[in-house]
């Protein structure tokens, strides 16, 4: 058989190329999810990426990397960045324990509860990293009522983490709303349908923003009042708003626009307490506004 030298080096040429194009991804690859932080800073960005496959030290370590690289899109930032460092971890039997530098602790409380939904959410992905402790310094994290948080898996977390879904729920939210000489609140029971993708806790701060539809009631909101975020981590659900929620109503008491959140909040299943945060402007330092602060569920306001 004669071989036609041409031909042959043609196909080769051929077989060279398509193993060179851009996006073909080799058996040594793995995509993952890596979770970013949003624009605004107010949710997590999920970004489909090829990570090269490895132990669980190595792909831990490029996971690292990616979240404490410099991003150049304009939708989503990683968590990892400026004075905050991973100055250690640590794999043993299926828990990775973090530890933050001490510029940890100069975060704001959503900002703590977004990083560390997003280390847990890409880190998760990994064979051989079942949970997640986090530490800074020599110290535990702590929720907002100062307890150690212990180790947290993606179970920890309830939030949108921007995956696009349209399926319908149905359920019955326990609301309070605000008396009509506003210095008691009372509870309004609504069924709801929602999105599977909408946090329970933003569908509940939807509903408290409008009329009940209930003769003697009102919303206890401020109108105008922006819900920056919602994240509920451990029992503890976050809630960041704009400082419109401290201009109060002509006569209602602001133990009435308070408890109208987090009685409505702590209803739910997933939230013991609330942690609210009225954002400033600027550097979006938390405001000395005398509302700041975490709240459990109070019954003797409730008419």
């Amino acid at each position: 058989m004669i071989i036609d030298i041409k031909k042959l080096a043609a196909i080769i040429s051929l077989f060279l190329v398509i193993l060179l194009i851009p996006g073909c991804k080799s058996d040594d690859e793995s995509r993952i999810s890596v979770y970013y932080i949003n624009e605004n800073g107010t949710g997590l960005y999920p970004v489909s990426e090829s990570i090269e496959s490895g132990d669980t030290d190595y792909m831990v370590r490029t996971l690292f990397d990616r979240l404490s690289q410099v991003v150049e899109d304009e939708d989503y930032h990683a968590p990892i960045v400026g004075d905050l460092t991973v100055d250690d971890y640590t794999i043993e039997d299926g828990r990775l324990t973090i530890t933050f530098s001490m510029s940890y602790m100069d975060l704001t409380p959503t900002s703590k509860a977004l990083l560390r939904a997003s280390v847990v959410l890409t880190m998760q992905q990994v064979e051989g990293v079942d949970e997640v402790a986090f530490y800074y310094g020599a110290n535990p994290v702590t929720d907002a009522a100062g307890v150690p948080l212990g180790p947290q898996t993606t179970d920890s977390f309830i939030y949108d983490y921007g995956q696009a879904q349209s399926q319908m729920e149905q359920t019955t939210l326990s609301l309070y709303y605000a008396t009509e000489d506003g210095n008691n609140i009372s509870q309004v029971n609504r069924n709801v349908h929602y999105s599977i993708s909408q946090p329970l806790e933003q569908v509940v701060m939807q509903y408290l923003a409008e009329s009940p539809g209930v003769e003697g009631l009102m919303s206890a909101i401020p109108e105008g009042t922006n819900v920056l975020s919602v994240v509920t981590s451990d029992g503890t659900c976050y809630i960041t708003l704009d400082p419109t929620f401290l201009n109060l109503p002509e006569g209602e008491s602001r133990e009435v626009s308070i408890y109208s959140i987090v009685n409505s909040l702590c209803a739910l299943d997933a939230v013991d307490r609330v942690q609210i945060i009225i954002e400033g402007t600027g550097n979006a330092a938390v405001s000395d506004d005398a509302v700041s602060g975490t709240y459990k569920r109070n019954d003797t306001i409730v008419k």
